[in-house]
């Protein structure tokens, strides 16, 4: 498969970096892996950490800058993305999938028919792979278009109601993946 995508798709800078972006979306409509229909999306996972870890540099929000919050003033907040930040929504268990592949995950237990969406961020030096719970996708992705902490949870609350805001938060603070707080006054944290 790969030597059909690179008799198809050559090269068409020497900096070898973006090679493959298209290789999903190849995966896709390339028949003999039809029978695998999660493998696109498997490979766009694996596509998202290749740029995430050449995205830019950026210090990341810990415990306590958040910690530092008040709690009554936080929902009004927007929030910035670090610039290595992939949002991945899948219909298959491409999370499961790529962990067990990685032997953090027994194959065995993994229906590649569960939806299942994931965060690829690289707030130091490796890039790391988060699966989301449901809504999750939905509230990050609000948030990185300049949504409020509130409006992103409303979003994520409409998309799925057993979204659980406390492990969003959680999965903001634990990954990194947060580098500004900015109250709706505009000043900066």
């Amino acid at each position: 498969m790969a030597r059909h995508f690179a008799l198809r798709h050559p090269p068409r800078s020497r900096l070898m970096l973006a090679y493959g972006d298209a290789f999903p979306v190849f995966i896709a409509g390339f028949e003999p892996a039809s029978a695998l229909p999660y493998l696109a999306d498997v490979a766009a996972l694996e596509a998202a950490r290749t740029s995430a870890y050449h995205a830019a540099d950026a210090p990341a929000l810990g415990p306590a800058e958040f910690g530092g919050v008040d709690p009554d003033a936080l929902f009004a907040m927007t929030v910035q993305l670090h610039p290595s930040a992939r949002i991945l929504v899948s219909h298959f268990a491409i999370f499961s999938l790529w962990a067990a592949h990685q032997q953090a995950l027994a194959i065995a237990g993994v229906d590649p028919s569960t939806p299942e969406d994931v965060l690829v961020v690289r707030p130091l030096l490796d890039v790391e792979v988060t699966r989301l719970l449901p809504g999750g996708a939905v509230f990050i992705t609000r948030l990185s278009a300049g949504a409020s902490l509130g409006a992103a949870a409303t979003a994520a609350i409409a998309a799925a109601a057993e979204f659980n805001l406390t492990a969003a938060l959680h999965v903001l603070v634990a990954t990194g993946v947060v580098t500004r707080l900015t109250p709706c006054r505009g000043e900066r944290l």
